[in-house]
């Protein structure tokens, strides 16, 4: 590979590595400011839910609405502006008093960080090489564990040392411009990286030279793209995933409590843990899909089956060890990261030669969102009626459900990325 391409998609990727990390100082501060926004009487704790559900429903809405636009607006306006957007949202936060208002402007800042994952998948699809791309689309799974771990300590720091949540959104806010300024000088100075890049692109897609565009324009609808490529079964798997990624781990501190005794505080420190052991599961199941498997859905199948041991394992014995229940759900949610940079991120940068990644991997994502939105209230309903070992158990139904979808749609798939 050119040194000049390689540098070049190397600096694209940590702009949008920074980018995106920063959409979490932007977006989970407020779960530590929160508790002084109640102490200091701006609102009570009913009301402190309803922002943190509006920002999620409008996070999700606009996963949706924003995966189509990134397929037509440019990746360097659409994240420029969410970016900034959101920072001057976290500064409103900081100036504002009345609930209604601090609703409102929350449930902005929820559609504003939705403006970046589908168009950053975008950017690694149609502005990266093949061999840059991949590895970008494993790498940028680590700014899920350290946004937040990155998140939590700035908050800590900032309230710490000012006790003021006021002082938590203003820091944060100043980030969020600042990382959009950036984002565009950033682009800015990549011009000639993508004049280079793109014939090296629209020969890979096999594209003729002097051609306007890298890319081939596909003008099936949505769904029947879908539908004809065999990414609907992907869609269904995405569901089982959401609730074994983002629903069991809602609730391990709770299991732990309830089925050990283990204080909050020891509860708190494994739910911090467990996304860095997660981040371990995309690049297994990276190295499975490209030294075994070859099929994105195979390695689906193969990491819900390993959740599923997981959760089996947990069942018959995760009682004789807090220390072994909390390894064998790290091994269920990590299996299922692994899972979700398979659905989320690699299945969509299979539809980069026909300029539909930002919009596969927007309505994806928007599953993935509903499923653990769903999921939190269901998993609370059968522990609080039948247990936690009924739960386990429930479990273990998803992970077989998800091995079972993702094993029908294998030679589907197989045949749908051919012809893509």
């Amino acid at each position: 590979m050119d040194s000049k391409i390689k540098r070049g998609g190397t600096v694209l990727f940590w702009l949008c590595w920074i980018a995106y990390t920063t959409s979490y100082i932007t977006r989970l501060n407020y779960s530590t400011a929160m508790s002084t926004m109640i102490a200091e009487g701006l609102f009570d704790k009913t009301f402190g839910g309803y922002l943190g559900t509006g920002f999620f429903a409008c996070y999700g809405l606009g996963q949706l609405a924003n995966g189509f636009l990134g397929d037509r607006i440019k990746p360097k306006y659409m994240i420029g502006i969410g970016i900034t957007a959101s920072g001057i949202m976290n500064l409103l936060m900081a100036l504002l008093a009345d609930k209604y208002a601090l609703l409102a402007v929350w449930c902005v800042n929820g559609y504003c960080c939705s403006m970046l994952w589908a168009p950053v998948i975008r950017c690694f699809s149609e502005y990266m090489v093949a061999e840059k791309r991949n590895k970008a689309g494993v790498s940028i799974s680590s700014t899920i564990p350290l946004g937040g771990i990155i998140s939590y300590l700035l908050s800590s720091l900032v309230l710490g040392m000012s006790g003021s949540y006021r002082m938590l959104f203003t820091a944060s806010g100043i980030i969020g411009i600042a990382v959009g300024a950036l984002w565009i000088f950033g682009m800015n100075s990549l011009s000639g990286y993508f004049a280079d890049v793109k014939p090296i692109i629209a020969a890979e897609n096999g594209i003729a030279s002097g051609s306007d565009t890298a890319i081939r324009k596909d003008s099936r609808s949505f769904f029947v793209l879908l539908a004809t490529t065999g990414a609907l079964l992907a869609m269904v798997c995405i569901f089982f995933n959401g609730v074994l990624k983002d629903g069991v781990t809602l609730w391990i501190p709770t299991l732990l409590s309830d089925g050990f005794g283990v204080s909050p505080s020891v509860a708190s420190l494994v739910i911090t843990l467990l996304p860095i052991v997660n981040l371990a599961g995309a690049y297994v199941a990276r190295f499975l899909d490209r030294r075994f498997f070859r099929n994105e859905l195979t390695t689906v199948c193969f990491m819900f089956g390993l959740s599923f041991g997981a959760v089996f394992l947990l069942y018959l014995i995760g009682s004789l060890s807090v220390v072994l229940a909390a390894f064998l759900v790290a091994a269920c949610t990590s299996s299922m990261l692994g899972a979700n940079s398979m659905l989320l991120t690699f299945i969509p940068l299979s539809y980069s030669k026909i300029g539909r990644s930002s919009s596969i991997t927007g309505f994806f994502d928007a599953c993935s969102y509903l499923a653990s939105a769903v999921s939190s209230p269901v998993i609370a309903l059968v522990s609080e009626n039948y247990g936690w070992d009924i739960t386990v158990l429930s479990w273990c139904g998803v992970a077989l459900a998800g091995a079972l979808f993702a094993g029908i749609g294998i030679p589907l798939w197989k045949k749908g990325r051919e012809k893509i």
